[in-house]
């Protein structure tokens, strides 16, 4: 009797243990703030595709052809800028040029 309640309380363990693995091993859903320490990643030039309301950069289009959700204030749609990507937000700055 003991051996079995022995048997089924290792294996509830164990599987707890691999459940609290995977938990931690998620990665986080967009929106959610970044980790504290986290840093940013290289700066990457994009061009911006669509705008809200307010005249703010919201989608931009990547080297790679992809479409990103971005913020970028005071950004023209087919303006170049500048991107960095701090955990699940990507900021924008308008790349200025020199005439």
């Amino acid at each position: 009797m003991l051996r079995k309640i022995g048997k089924m309380f290792g294996g509830a363990m164990a599987m707890m243990c691999l459940v609290s693995t995977l938990a931690i091993a998620q990665t986080p859903t967009p929106g959610m703030p970044p980790i504290p320490g986290t840093p940013p990643g290289p700066a990457v030039p994009m061009v911006c595709t669509r705008v809200d309301m307010s005249g703010n950069c919201v989608e931009a289009k990547a080297p790679d052809e992809k479409m990103v959700i971005v913020q970028g204030e005071g950004i023209k749609v087919g303006e170049k800028m500048t991107c960095v990507t701090v955990g699940s937000t990507t900021t924008c700055t308008k790349v200025t040029t020199m005439k």
